[in-house]
């Protein structure tokens, strides 16, 4: 459960959403001998390591045993990939990044937003509403860290330090 849970705030934090990019994400395992395996991760129950072994579990119950010593790399790639999907929109930009006291939010629509804060460890940290005056966020409470920020449905990240 921890594992899908990382998961969903690795989605949440590159701005897609899990239903879409579950349905959508490949597993490309590279290897030495300049082949390709191409899998849909909706068909892979589970990845285990067996000894010399990368061992796939297929949701329909096959196992695959891999030779680990045969793989270059592994990669995880979105058929839809994250720049189609942010291209259509301004990224929101923080500054200062890294900041000490306050971070000041940019390219952000107008009227009123919706922001959330998020520690890396995924528990909200700050919840608020800023009108169409202010663009600026007091930080100066929170720990040093990495943190994400959601304003209405675009994701950034920033470091406090």
């Amino acid at each position: 459960m921890r594992n899908k849970l990382l998961l969903i705030y690795i989605l949440f934090f590159l701005g897609i959403g899990y239903s879409s990019m579950q349905a959508q994400t490949l597993l490309n395992i590279k290897k030495f001998d300049g082949t390709d395996k191409f899998l849909n991760l909706t068909t892979l129950g589970k990845i285990t390591f067996s000894d010399v072994n990368l061992i796939l579990n297929y949701s329909v119950g096959n196992d695959e045993p891999v030779t680990l010593s045969s793989v270059k790399k592994i990669v995880f790639t979105s058929a839809t990939g994250v720049n189609q999907i942010m291209a259509d929109r301004k990224a929101i930009r923080i500054y200062p990044n890294p900041a000490t006291t306050y971070i000041e939010l940019k390219n952000t629509p107008e009227g009123e937003l919706n922001v959330a804060v998020y520690s890396v460890a995924g528990s909200l940290v700050l919840n608020l509403q800023l009108d169409s005056d202010s663009r600026q966020i007091n930080v100066s409470g929170l720990p040093k860290g990495l943190y994400l920020i959601k304003v209405n449905n675009q994701v950034a990240k920033f470091s406090k330090i």
